[in-house]
């Protein structure tokens, strides 16, 4: 109870299924109510029955180690949708051809608030991913030890891989020319031992094509939420037709 654990227990010999009150109370079912396995398999979401199904059939077979570990949605009889983490260890008797299941002892988490900020989290970092790849600037960030830890889709294109994950963990000597992978490094190194920004400042690239075009460049220091500095966010946009038409 102090934990908010809810208990189950099931006899194969009678097929007799014991659901604590905490457990009554997370699926949304009568104290006394009967409740059986095929009962509560019926209540699973649509999409995680099979599954489900399975899991709990290798956990009774004889040949398995009984274990049972898994996380599931289930149907409330309100009408309301709830995941659960659900553990259980099935004890068996005899052995060969003789061997079987006699009982099943284990416990359920809802874990509902979990599951929805996990999603919640997954939709900020997919509306970030949007944000970033469809603005018009090349965006890059990296550690302290200047490895990049990420980037958006312009600057992946730029130095020639097909998606920003392909540039994590490398460094700038990986895709710049040396004398430019350099400079970049110099710059970074300013921002990370001072902790100021470097704004607006034009400079040369090279492409992954081999074209060198002109950029203007800002870069701050990342920090943590507790002020240390973890790393440098950069940006540049491209500025060739202007520097051509000066």
């Amino acid at each position: 109870r102090v934990a908010d654990i809810g208990i189950f227990d099931h006899d194969h010999t009678t097929e007799i299924a014991y659901w604590s009150p905490e457990s009554r109370k997370k699926l949304g079912i009568g104290l006394d109510e009967p409740f059986t396995l095929p009962d509560f398999i019926g209540q699973l979401y649509p999409d995680d029955v099979e599954r489900i199904g399975s899991a709990i059939q290798r956990a009774h077979n004889p040949a398995g180690d009984g274990s049972f570990d898994v996380e599931h949605r289930f149907v409330c009889r309100d009408g309301t949708i709830r995941w659960f983490a659900a553990k259980s260890q099935t004890f068996f008797e005899s052995d060969g051809n003789t061997k079987r299941p006699v009982r099943t002892i284990g416990a359920l988490i809802d874990i509902t608030e979990r599951k929805q900020m996990d999603d919640d989290l997954r939709e900020s970092r997919n509306l970030l991913r949007t944000v970033l790849d469809t603005i018009p600037v090349r965006i890059f960030w990296k550690d302290t030890a200047l490895k990049y830890m990420g980037c958006n889709q312009s600057f992946a294109m730029d130095i020639g891989v097909d998606a920003p994950d392909a540039v994590i963990g490398k460094d700038d000597y990986q895709i710049n020319a040396r004398e430019q992978a350099n400079r970049y490094r110099n710059d970074d190194r300013q921002v990370l031992e001072m902790g100021v920004p470097k704004f607006n400042y034009e400079e040369p690239m090279t492409l992954a094509s081999g074209s060198l075009i002109w950029v203007r460049t800002s870069k701050v220091p990342l920090r943590s939420t507790d002020g240390t500095i973890q790393g440098v966010l950069g940006t540049y946009e491209d500025i060739t037709e202007g520097k051509r038409s000066e």
